[in-house]
């Protein structure tokens, strides 16, 4: 006999699958590379709104915008990078003890 748990998991399994192939996963290791492009284009986009918003009189105001997006988008890219590759590279091992001492070694 199959228990209400099981018959819940095998129609969650169903709504999953779509023509027979799993849907991905959503892990971390999946969309993390994602990150930095999304923001920066979501950062443009925005840069884009209020660059089109400003008249075309005040091309100076309309430089100086276009100008902050660009630097602005390059620096998100540059953060959300090195966030990424923080958060991807493993945790350092723990240090080894020997008689209850831990041996730490100075790099340099």
């Amino acid at each position: 006999m199959c228990s209400s748990r099981q018959r819940s998991a095998s129609a969650y399994e169903k709504e999953v699958t779509t023509s027979g192939a799993r849907l991905y996963d959503l892990k971390m290791e999946n969309y993390l590379p994602w990150t930095a492009p999304v923001l920066t284009t979501l950062w443009a986009l925005i840069c884009l709104r209020i660059y089109t918003m400003i008249s075309i009189e005040n091309a100076g105001q309309r430089r100086l915008i276009a100008i902050g997006g660009a630097v602005g988008a390059a620096l998100i890219y540059i953060l959300a990078s090195n966030v990424v590759t923080l958060l991807q590279t493993p945790a350092q091992e723990v240090p080894a003890q020997e008689n209850g001492r831990v041996k730490v070694q100075m790099k340099g």
